[in-house]
This record gives C-alpha cells, sequence and structure tokens, in this order.
C-alpha cells in the first residue's frame, strides 16, 4: 500500500514537471481619473492634476512630496496650472514638459520615484527627461525646443526703375524794387514783421520787435533783445499801442505792426536809393548795440540763478 502511494506522488510529479513555470507580475491597482492632489510648497497650497487614464501600483501624498510606484507599462502625469519645476531621480522614467499655461511632468515604467514641486516656475522653452536629472536635488534642466517649421522661400525682389519726380517749378518773387524799404539804417533791425506776435512767441521776429522798442528808454527802459515775447516785452509794447493811440492789448497784431512800420521805418533817412550798402559807421554802430544786447541778456541770467 506504500509503495502504490510513493508511485502516485511520484506520477504526479513527473507530470508537473512536463509544464513551463509561469511568472506572474503584480497587477497594477491604483487608476487615478484626473485626480487631483494639494501640495504645500514653501507656504503655499497648489494643486496638481493627474491625467484621466493614469494607473500606477501606489501613489503616496506626503506634506510636500508625490511618490509614484510603477510596474511594467504602467504610467502617471502630474499637471501644474502654476507651471512648477520639480526634483526627482531616476526611479522612473521621466519626461518634463513646459508649456504655455501649464506645466506637466510624465512618470513611467517599474520602480519608485519622489516628485517633490521647487516653488519655481518653468519657462515656456524649458524641458527635460528622468534617467538621474533630479538626483542631486536640482531643479529640472532647461533644453532649448527645436523649431521645425518648415521654412519659407525668400521672394526675389525685382528691382524697378522709377521715373524721377519733376522739379517743382520756382514760383517768382516780387522784385525788390517795388516792396517798401526802410533806411539803410534800419535795414539792420527791420520793423516789418511776417506774423502776429504775443505772449509765448519766439524767434527773429521777437528780437527785432525788442530791439526797436528798445530805441525808447520809455517804452522799454529793460533793453532785452532775448528772442522771447514774455511779461517785460508785453509791457513795453501796451506802452508803445498808449503812445500812439492804439488798443493797450499787450500782442502784435496788424494795427500795430502797422504803426511800427509808420515810426520805425523811415528812421535816418538816407539820400542814397534803397538797396544801397550802409556806411561802416552804421555797421559799427549796429554791432556795439547787438554786443551790448548780449551783455544785458548775459546779466540777466546770471541775476535769475
Amino acid at each position: 500500500m506504500l509503495s502504490k502511494l510513493i508511485s502516485l506522488i511520484s506520477a504526479i510529479i513527473l507530470t508537473l514537471g512536463s509544464f513551463p513555470l509561469v511568472s506572474l507580475a503584480a497587477a497594477t491597482d491604483v487608476q487615478l481619473n484626473s485626480a487631483t492632489i494639494g501640495i504645500t510648497t514653501s507656504g503655499t497650497a497648489r494643486t496638481y492634476t493627474t491625467g484621466a487614464a493614469d494607473v500606477m501600483e501606489s501613489v503616496t501624498v506626503g506634506a510636500a512630496s508625490i511618490d509614484l510606484t510603477g510596474a511594467a507599462g504602467s504610467g502617471a502625469s502630474l499637471t501644474s496650472t502654476d507651471k512648477m519645476t520639480y526634483t526627482y531621480g531616476s526611479g522612473l522614467s521621466t519626461t518634463f514638459t513646459c508649456n504655455t499655461s501649464n506645466s506637466v511632468v510624465t512618470a513611467g515604467g517599474a520602480g519608485t520615484e519622489t516628485f517633490t514641486p521647487t516653488g519655481n516656475t518653468c519657462t515656456t522653452a524649458s524641458g527635460g527627461s528622468g534617467g538621474g536629472s533630479g538626483s542631486s536635488g536640482t531643479s529640472i534642466p532647461t533644453t532649448t525646443t527645436t523649431d521645425t517649421t518648415t521654412p519659407t522661400t525668400p521672394t526675389a525682389v525685382v528691382a524697378q526703375a522709377t521715373t524721377p519726380a519733376p522739379t517743382p517749378a520756382v514760383p517768382a518773387t516780387t522784385p525788390a524794387a517795388t516792396v517798401a524799404q526802410p533806411s539803410p539804417v534800419a535795414q539792420l533791425v527791420s520793423p516789418v514783421f511776417n506774423s502776429d506776435l504775443q505772449l509765448g512767441s519766439r524767434g527773429d521776429d521777437v528780437k527785432r520787435l525788442q530791439e526797436l522798442l528798445a530805441q525808447d528808454k520809455e517804452i522799454y527802459p529793460d533793453g532785452l533783445a532775448t528772442g522771447y515775447f514774455g511779461a517785460l516785452t508785453s509791457a513795453a509794447v501796451k506802452k508803445f499801442q498808449a503812445k500812439n493811440g492804439l488798443p493797450q492789448v499787450g500782442r502784435v497784431g496788424p494795427a500795430t505792426r502797422a504803426k511800427l512800420n509808420e515810426v520805425f521805418g523811415g528812421q535816418g533817412q538816407s539820400s542814397t536809393t534803397p538797396g544801397a550798402s550802409v556806411s561802416e559807421d552804421a555797421q559799427r554802430a549796429a554791432m556795439e548795440k547787438q554786443l551790448q544786447d548780449l551783455q544785458n541778456l548775459l546779466n540777466s541770467l546770471l541775476k535769475s540763478q
């Protein structure tokens, strides 16, 4: 009886030995399905979202990190709308991508890895992969994304001959002989003005006005020829208008310009014809007056500082 039992056991063992051995891998048992994970980083609470079809062996959420354990064929991703970067090692095959509105770290394969948000945000062109990039505790390295845009063919520029624009005709000017001319001395300080002058006006017309008014110390005792129509010039214009029966408005309009021509246009009338050269004495006197005006202007500027 004992021998029959031993024979039966031996037959069972031989039968089992004829079949190949089968290796069973642990089945994945955590389906994340777009789960939201909250972690506090540097005192700030932030959320991270998994993928819709992520499957891992286990997921452990710590106070400041996430542990992922995977088997062959498993994988998961963490999406941060705050564009967080992470430190991690080489326990899983890991890829990091920085997009315009978020950052995504993807891990898969067999093994365990700890992902710790750094509290720093990534730039759009940054990215990286696993294989030891985070094992030293540093942030994910930045790489440059290759531009795959197909270059466009440059358009040839065809030179075209252009017709030169015709030279505009020069308008005929009225001969000087037909224009009323002041005396040779008055030509150095012309009483003829091209436009109205008032407070705030600047330029050569203002300076000529000041030089003319300065000839009468009762009207313009300051005698400054600065080219700027200020309060002193306005006061002098009012005195000139009062002296010559004009409304005291303090600005030089058509009526005042006409009166300036009348008063100053005939000074020092010479027997020479209009347009004749001014005598050396008149030129010297004009230059001396200009030097005096410059000296007065300099003294005024020094006093104002």
